[in-house]
């Protein structure tokens, strides 16, 4: 046993105290404090309950009185005085009641002149105060904070080692950390080599905060002083909590300072260590919190002696270690963790032996959440939402990406977080991430099998040249994901531009001028070439199109601005949200088509009715949520009124947020009330309301200041009613009420959502036989439950191509130094700005993952905490707030386990036959890979199939599979089964085309033009000096044309650009010719490198050798009679045994897509298609009987590393080619180990401003996000 965990001390409490979460009473306790020896009555005496904030003083005639609302239990009634003794009185709270104590204190033998404020305090008693208060406060963070006011009433005595202290008056500590004053009456205390005894009083007053920052800082630290905290434990260990609340106890039968690495500890189960409120264990018990060791505990340790290296200690992150020993084995404890017996029976050891009262919360301080859980625990409803739950695992998945808009030949890169969809934890579950690239068409344009690791995947996509500009979307989901509704995979649009010389861009604005029948539009197209320079005098064909009709083509030509103009009239009976306007050009360099979008706007609206809680309910007040949009689905503002069947106005109906409002008023019976809205032009619409029930409960939540709600529940009936409020959060309880209701005297109770956890919010009144009535659904946010990442803040500005070094400092509530992981991006901030419509990792895992629909500007909703932000929350919440579960399906299913198959990794299936196609069982399958990674073997089974398991492939592997019988024989046939089941594509119709503003269209201009000048790059690159450029040789081949050649069936292009036949005339090899150096010349624009370090070949086309400085793969992607290898592969290819050569250039091999291997190229970049004689045998291996290869093109995705010009590198410095980096920096997965990171990259060319965006999840579920910018400017 380590000695650090042999050093202890003991900290006393003195209190009789017996708090439950039974319920808490309005009580009045009062009386008189009279003088024992004259029998006057003393004023200005301080009584409180100890360890409390409860308290009161005498007034003149000795009078006091205590009016708080306090939980049941036994508690001591202290009476403290200057000029008096100290007494206390025990009481025992059960109900609501007048509790008279009168008091007669005894009057103090020391004058008042000996307890007179001294200035001055001799030297041995401010070296004895020193050591009391290191003793006494403690030496932690927290204690840091804390001061004592008033150190002349203290006196100290030393005998031999062995410091005793006494205070003539309470010590007044005031602890800045906490924000209390506490009040100590010493008793007693006496410290001698590390071992501290005090016992005292205490009286707790809340010090008043500057601010709402202040008080929450406040709040942080008392909920992180209480976390890990005895009383934590104590009160975890009776409602058998200990490891959802983060403890691992074990025990020991021999002192901790006694035990040996040979004796083994013992584990114990909390059941065993309780029953009722006794704590039972006769021996030492160790209790371990997943908090780490702070700093100062570390140099405590040392400071006694213990050998310990402190940096490396506190870099370890050890969790905190505590021993308690039991003094007769037994304790009473209360429900909130307070010691209600003798308190010298408790020894505690280590790390609750090193606090202090730095670290002192007052008794009826105990967190909300953990008092709610207790509590709902004991609810059978709750019982079955988490067996509901627990046996329907969900999971949520969470896409970073670098930028929020791209240009074709760019790079996607992604950082993927899955998640637990209840605790937002990494998820154990799945190990597959699938992430799609959906075109405009709804077209799969690429998928990537990305591997989970501890919650986190990652990835890149190549937007290929060969792809089409538009709208794409990334669409992202485990197989978990995918069973039941598919509301909640990941989907995100992004636009897509072109920036080469045959592409033209547009923007186009619009104005309405509507009429009677029909709307007219006058609409204005600005066009311009890839440079945005205007297209002035340019002949466009432009089509209109609906989702009915497709009107004629018009010939148009721009005007000396580059601009078409024209007006189009839009008939009311046009059902489509937009007009589709295509502009194609008829000058022949423009080679593509672009299309724009109007929406209809039609004047109608479309109004929807949300009564709160459900159910309009006559007779009393209700408050109805509303939601008016446009035929494009989004919110638009409408004013109005509501009118009862006699056509009287009842309420005003005005939307304040997006179409978004509310109203209230009170129902009569059968009566029906219609909307009646005003549009600008005149016209009305009329929208009938629900109907109201005739009795049954409204619930109402209203935001109200300092991130509170106030929650309201009223019964329509005049006879009491009881009901229950349960509420949870991702399926997970987490607050309850209960109580009684009728009309005239609603229920109310404050909602303090720094108490509740982030997120989506359910709340369910249930009646007396426990029957869901009525629903409400809000949003909680809790700042303190975040995840805080701080940048380094002393980077203001830097230098281009300087190297910049960012230390990131993370923590939690819980976690000063936080475990977690990270997606870091650095933009160049005038090419790319954020895209309000894109939500974040806050507001997508918090908000918009739970919601169902569309949901316009969902970062607005967590921008800020004030009143106006949460209000219009509160609408959303009322308008589109939907829920995945219904009570009455938890009741009737909590016991149901849907058959869920969890994917943990790959695995391949098949099955074995005789040639004749008979099944054959119990044959051995071997599972074999060309590149030696994978090595298996199984047994068929039911009907010859067969499974291979947790297989780690990578995408283009080589696998071979090999059957036998179990007599050896190989006359077998292997066939493997469907390796890929895509995911059906649907429309994404619920995301309306939202129109890019000047703004934006300004932004897009000024990132293609960037694009656009990276295009336009000297090809004449500097290589590293490790890869040599081969020997240039005169070309040999010819372009190929239609009448050149023959096309095979495995080909999918249907023309090279190039072809050789190896054996007509000079392209035939000679002997001893290897692949690489025969193909070297043979292609113009063709070249192969050779890089000794990894002992490979490298083969480009076309100066796609610009892409190694652009942070892109080079190279081009191989062919081998039409299967993908890699450049091994074509290395001990014997040319002779080639029939002939293709190489297809970019623009024809579209067909493949960004199809890559590893070891090879893109077909963004071109491809080499080698085919081999029809007479050439493959090896063996791939043609003996019994034997199945294939090119497992569903492996995991090996994601390519960030390209970082390496301007550290002297000689890469003397490459001059301007750097145009719109992405200066991406890093998908940043480890942060006990709160601290740290990454590093350069800047590019531009003088311009960065932003710094940082997103994260802690191992603990916290979720973080934060920004910064630095401004690059030259040296002087």
């Amino acid at each position: 046993m380590k000695k650090l965990y042999t050093v202890f001390f003991i900290i006393l409490y003195t209190s009789l105290q017996q708090l439950s979460f039974a319920q808490s009473f309005p009580v009045v306790i009062q009386g008189r404090v009279l003088d024992a020896e004259t029998n006057r009555p003393i004023p200005k005496v301080n009584v409180f309950l100890s360890g409390t904030t409860l308290g009161a003083s005498s007034d003149t005639s000795g009078k006091y009185t205590i009016h708080d609302s306090i939980p049941a239990g036994k508690y001591s009634l202290v009476f403290s005085h200057i000029k008096y003794g100290t007494d206390a009185k025990g009481l025992t709270i059960t109900t609501g009641d007048t509790i008279k104590v009168d008091m007669l204190l005894i009057p103090n033998k020391t004058t008042l002149d000996e307890v007179t404020i001294k200035a001055e305090k001799d030297f041995t008693w401010k070296e004895r105060f020193k050591l009391f208060a290191q003793e006494f406060l403690g030496t932690s963070y927290l204690s840091k904070q804390c001061k004592i006011k008033n150190p002349w009433v203290l006196e100290f005595k030393k005998n031999r080692d062995t410091l005793l202290a006494s205070a003539s008056k309470e010590i007044i500590v005031e602890n800045q950390a906490l924000g209390y004053t506490i009040y100590c009456d010493l008793e007693k205390f006496n410290s001698v080599s590390f071992f501290t005894t005090y016992l005292a009083y205490y009286r707790f007053e809340e010090l008043t905060p500057k601010d709402d920052k202040q008080a929450r800082r406040w709040q942080r630290a008392r909920l992180r002083a209480f976390y890990g905290s005895f009383r934590h434990f104590a009160s975890a260990l009776l409602h058998n909590r200990l490891n959802k609340e983060g403890f691992q106890v074990k025990y020991s039968t021999v002192p901790p300072q006694t035990l040996t690495k040979q004796q083994q500890l013992k584990s114990i189960k909390s059941h065993q260590m309780h029953f009722d409120n006794e704590i039972l264990m006769p021996n030492y018990l160790k209790v371990e919190y997943n908090e780490r060791e702070e700093m100062e505990y570390i140099k405590s340790a040392v400071r006694q002696g213990i050998n310990l290296n402190i940096k490396v200690r506190y870099d370890q992150g050890v969790n905190q270690s505590s021993w308690v020993y039991i003094q007769g084995g037994k304790l009473k404890v209360s429900d909130l963790g307070i010691i209600m017996d003798n308190p010298l029976k408790l020894q505690t050891f280590g790390y609750w032996g090193w606090q202090r009262v730095g670290n002192l919360l007052p008794f009826d301080f105990f967190p909300e959440e953990l008092g709610q859980a207790i509590k709902l625990s004991k609810i059978a409803k709750v019982k079955q939402l988490k067996q509901y739950t627990r046996n329907r695992p969900q999971e949520k998945v969470y896409i970073h990406h670098d930028k929020p808009y791209y240009a074709l030949g760019d790079t996607i890169w992604v950082s993927g977080y899955v998640v637990n969809a209840q605790s937002h934890k990494p998820s154990k579950l799945s190990g597959i991430l699938y992430l799609d690239l959906i075109d405009e068409r709804d077209q799969l344009r690429e998928q990537l099998i990305l591997k989970i690791k501890e919650g986190k995947a990652m990835g890149d996509l190549v937007l290929d040249t060969t792809y089409t500009t538009g709208m794409y979307r990334l669409r992202a989901y485990t197989k978990l994901m995918t069973y039941g509704a598919r509301d909640y995979l990941f989907q995100r649009k992004f636009e897509v531009g072109q920036s080469n010389r045959s592409t033209f861009e547009g923007n186009l604005t619009y104005q309405y001028k509507p009429d009677n029948n029909q709307e007219s539009v006058q609409y204005k197209l600005s066009l311009y070439d890839q440079f945005y320079q205007a297209l002035p005098n340019q002949v466009f064909e432009v089509m209109v199109k609906t989702d009915q009709k497709v009107y004629p083509k018009q010939k148009m030509t721009t005007n000396a601005q580059g601009v078409i103009q024209g007006t189009m009239d839009i008939p009311s009976s046009v059902k489509s949200p937009y007009i589709e306007l295509i502009a194609i050009a008829k000058n022949k360099s423009y080679n593509t088509s672009r299309s724009f979008y109007i929406p209809v706007n039609h004047t109608k609206k479309h109004l929807t009715f949300f009564p709160e809680g459900g159910n309009l309910v006559v007779g009393i007040p209700n408050r109805v949520g509303f939601k008016a949009i446009n035929r494009q689905g989004l919110g638009v503002s409408v004013q109005g009124h509501i009118i009862n069947e006699a056509g009287k106005k009842v309420a005003e109906l005005k939307s304040t947020h997006l179409g978004m409002g509310s109203f209230a008023f009170t129902p009569q019976p059968d009566k029906k009330y219609t909307a009646v809205i005003t549009q600008k032009n005149g016209a009305e619409q009329r929208f009938e309301l629900p109907q109201a029930l005739s009795q049954g409960f409204i619930l109402k939540i209203q935001p109200s200041p300092r991130n509170r709600s106030l929650l309201m529940v009223q019964s329509s009936l005049r006879k009491r009613k009881k009901f229950t409020i349960i509420a949870h959060c991702r399926g997970k309880s987490v607050f309850t009420a209960s109580g009684t209701t009728k009309k005239n005297r609603p229920f109310k109770v404050t909602l303090n959502h720094d108490q509740l956890p982030t997120g989506i919010l359910t709340f369910t009144v249930f009646d007396g036989q426990m029957t869901p009535q009525c629903e409400r659904i809000i949003f909680s946010r809790n700042t303190q439950k975040a995840l805080r990442i701080k940048i380094d803040t002393t980077l203001k500005n830097a230098a281009p191509r300087e190297k910049v070094t960012l230390n990131l400092d993370v923590s939690s509530l819980r976690r000063m130094g936080a475990n977690a992981n990270l997606s870091v991006t650095v933009v160049d901030e005038n090419m790319v700005k954020e895209n309000p419509q894109h939500a974040n990792i806050l507001s997508y895992l918090l908000l918009a993952s739970d919601l169902k629909g569309y949901i316009e500007q969902p970062n607005f909703y967590l921008k800020d905490e004030k009143l106006e932000t949460r209000k219009a929350l509160d609408l959303l919440m009322m308008t589109q707030g939907w829920r995945r579960f219904t009570w009455k399906k938890v009741v009737v299913d909590n016991y149901k386990v849907p058959e869920y198959k969890i994917e943990k990794a790959l695995s391949i299936s098949g099955v074995v036959t005789k040639p004749g196609g008979r099944p054959v069982d119990d044959a051995s399958v071997t599972l074999l890979s060309l590149d030696k990674e994978v090595f298996q073997t199984t047994q068929t089974y039911g009907g010859g199939k067969f499974t291979f398991d947790n297989l780690r492939v990578r995408k283009g592997a080589r696998l071979v599979f090999k059957a036998t019988t179990a007599k050896g024989k190989d006359k077998l046939k292997v066939k493997i089964d469907k390796l890929a089941d895509t995911l059906e594509i649907k429309a994404f119709t619920e995301d309306p085309r939202v129109q890019n503003n000047l703004a934006q269209f300004e932004q897009k201009k000024v990132y293609l033009q960037n694009q656009a000048k990276r295009v336009q790059l000297k090809k004449s690159l500097t290589f590293d000096p490790a890869i040599k450029m081969l020997e240039e040789v005169e070309i040999k081949a010819k372009k190929i044309t239609g009448q050149d050649y023959k096309k095979r069936k495995v080909q999918l292009y249907s023309q090279p650009s190039y072809r050789i036949r190896v054996d007509s005339g000079h392209f035939k090899p000679k002997d001893g010719d290897d692949f690489m150096n025969y193909i070297q010349g043979k292609i113009p624009s063709l070249k192969v490198f050779y890089t000794a370090a990894g002992d490979r070949f490298t083969i480009t086309f076309r100066g796609s050798e610009l892409n190694a400085v652009l942070g892109r793969n080079p190279e081009i992607l191989y062919l081998l009679d039409g299967q993908p290898v890699d450049s091994e592969v074509l290395r001990v290819l014997p040319p002779q045994s080639i029939a002939y050569i293709d190489m297809i250039g970019p623009g024809r091999a579209g067909m493949y897509g960004a199809t890559a291997v590893t070891n090879s190229g893109t077909a963004m970049n071109g491809i080499l298609a080698i085919y081999t004689k029809k007479d050439y045998k493959h090896p063996s291996t791939f043609r003996h009987k019994g034997i199945q290869g294939i090119i497992y093109q569903q492996g995991y995705y090996q994601t390519r590393q960030f390209y970082v010009p390496p301007y550290d590198n002297p000689a890469f410095v003397k490459n001059k080619l301007p750097d145009y980096r719109s992405t200066i920096y991406w890093n998908p997965s940043v480890k942060v180990v006990n709160g601290k990171a740290q990454v590093s990259f350069f800047n590019a060319d531009s003088v311009t401003n960065y932003r710094i965006i940082v997103e994260g999840i802690s191992n603990e579920g916290a979720i973080g996000r934060t920004t910064y910018q630095y401004q690059i400017k030259n040296k002087e």
